[in-house]
């Protein structure tokens, strides 16, 4: 941790600042990624530093659950929608469902 926080990248000065510490065992390399979206990968075994890079896929992963734009879009915005979803499942069922059903009954009765 302290070979991260000692790259000088703008926003990690502390251990507080890190986010995630990833294992790679694949590659045998540490991912560091700090709050600010920075990014420094170094080697296991000797503790060299491999690259200090923007890391987008925090962005992306806060992106996606919401948590980007805040709290308020994510426990209003994003349970509106999916209380949408739920409700047009069942509308589409009962438009498309529930007259196949009346349908094959029908059906069945009359053989």
């Amino acid at each position: 941790m302290s070979i991260a926080v000692s790259q000088d990248l703008p926003g990690a000065d502390s251990v507080e600042d890190i986010f995630r510490i990833e294992y790679r065992p694949s590659a045998n390399v540490y991912q560091v990624r700090f709050n600010n979206g920075q990014g420094v990968q170094m080697d296991v075994s000797t503790g060299k530093v491999l690259s200090t890079n923007p890391d987008y896929s925090t962005f992306l992963i806060t992106l996606h659950d919401g948590t980007f734009f805040g709290d308020w879009y994510r426990y209003s915005i994003l349970t509106m929608t999916g209380l949408s979803l739920i409700l047009l499942s069942f509308s589409g069922y009962y438009m498309f469902g529930y007259p196949l059903y009346k349908r094959l009954m029908a059906n069945k009765r009359k053989s």
